[in-house]
């Protein structure tokens, strides 16, 4: 049976028929987290330098910074969750890895919704550069393009999460 877990908008193949294969497919997604907590560590001093680097900024940029570094603490925390119930308690359980959880969040709606806040701020600082409504009318398009693509994606990951069977691993009882 082919199963399709995703993570951090990533899709990736798995044949769970053992819980060996299982595991070995999944260290992936075990290194993936263990990338991302000093990464957002990383995220954080960068705010934090830029909020003291720039303190004369207007409030809504700096709102804007801050309500998406805020948006990517709460993703990461319920990316660590779900990767705690996996490899925790759920370790070499391959129902556990069908679980959705809150993954159609975490991974490709929220970096769709991050990707248009900040691009179309991109789109409207460039028009105010370069005054050229063509050119921040295809970073527009583009991104309104990519955001579509990752709602529609968030929601046929819940709609195959929801339907998804695990076939019972072999037994080692003769």
């Amino acid at each position: 049976m082919l199963i399709y877990p995703v993570s951090l908008g990533v899709i990736t193949s798995l044949y769970a028929a053992t819980s060996s294969e299982a595991a070995l497919e999944m260290d992936g997604e075990i290194i993936d987290e263990i990338l991302s907590l000093p990464l957002l560590g990383a995220l954080t001093v960068q705010l934090y330098f830029y909020l003291q680097a720039f303190p004369k900024d207007r409030s809504f940029v700096k709102g804007l910074v801050c309500a998406i570094c805020c948006v990517i603490l709460f993703d990461e925390i319920v990316d660590l969750d779900s990767y705690f119930d996996t490899f925790g308690p759920g370790f070499a359980d391959i129902s556990s890895l069908l679980k959705i959880r809150l993954t159609w969040i975490v991974g490709p709606l929220a970096a769709g919704l991050l990707g248009l806040a900040s691009q179309t701020f991109y789109a409207h600082r460039i028009y105010i550069l370069s005054g050229n409504r063509v050119l921040s009318s295809l970073v527009l398009v583009i991104s309104l393009t990519s955001t579509t693509a990752c709602v529609t994606l968030s929601v046929w990951i819940s709609q195959v999460y929801s339907r998804c069977e695990v076939a019972e691993p072999p037994s080692l009882e003769k």
